[in-house]
């Protein structure tokens, strides 16, 4: 939700965020600096506010949006929603890398103009320069997917084989999206509905989401200690590796590590 700098609702909107806040911090769960898009302020699990010359900005996700919800409502803030995001995972029964292949040709001959539709944007979708999956549309349009291996975006810190659906909604569909998800009985079902939907006209096969039930895959998951050495390697070491190899070039560097150079 989005309010003018200086408004009433601002004011109103900004101490119950901050209340919000205060009232669930904890050690395990603290409140934190936050910067986005020129936004300045804080942040705590799933709750952030933000602010600059042009207004603020309140972004809540999960289970807590509809407490936040239903206290802005209570409160009678008014406020303007511009942006929404449905989201929901699924294990994949084959190897994530082909499994999104499929969906990527499935997707590209949907959206081409040769299917008789409307050509769309798309392109790969990258996470700290890696290739994670595709997007659709562009970021500043009403309606934008993206579909990419969350294993992979997480650098295989979760469960793996798990692939993420998203969609983006802003304009007049947020605020349509918004009012659906203050009155939804279950929000997770109205959300899986959602992207079964849209990526159902995108033709992905979305049947395994039908019953809607939430699965939380990461938490059993527990990466082997070769995993976690290449975890490591990858946030702590390959920055510097790359670097020596532009410089001293590659057989260098493998032969200071004393590895085959063939």
């Amino acid at each position: 939700m989005t309010y003018e700098p200086g408004h009433t609702n601002y004011l109103r909107a900004l101490q119950n965020v901050r209340a919000e806040m205060t009232l669930t911090a904890n050690e395990t769960n603290p409140i934190l600096p936050a910067s986005y898009q020129g936004y300045i302020g804080e942040k705590q699990g799933k709750l952030a506010y933000g602010e600059r010359e042009d207004g603020m900005i309140v972004r809540v996700s999960g289970e807590r949006a509809r407490h936040v919800a239903a206290l802005i409502k209570e409160k009678n803030i008014a406020g303007k929603t511009t942006r929404i995001d449905f989201q929901v995972t699924g294990k994949t029964q084959d190897a994530t890398e082909n499994y999104l292949s499929k969906v990527q040709s499935r997707v590209l001959s949907t959206v081409g103009s040769a299917a008789g539709r409307r050509a769309k944007n798309t392109s790969t979708y990258k996470n700290r320069g890696r290739d994670c999956g595709m997007v659709i549309g562009s970021r500043s349009s009403e309606n934008y997917h993206r579909i990419y291996d969350k294993s992979l975006e997480q650098r295989n810190r979760i469960e793996p084989n798990l692939v993420r659906f998203e969609n983006e909604v802003k304009g007049k569909r947020a605020r349509v999206a918004w009012n659906m998800y203050q009155a939804a009985a279950q929000p997770y079902y109205l959300s899986c509905s959602i992207v079964k939907a849209e990526f159902e006209l995108l033709g992905v096969n979305m049947d395994w989401l039908a019953s809607g039930e939430r699965n939380e895959f990461p938490s059993s998951y527990e990466a082997s200690d070769l995993q976690k050495k290449m975890n490591w390697f990858e946030s702590h070491v390959k920055k510097s590796v790359a670097e020596c190899v532009e410089f001293y070039g590659r057989e260098a560097v493998l032969q200071s590590l004393g590895l085959d150079v063939k």
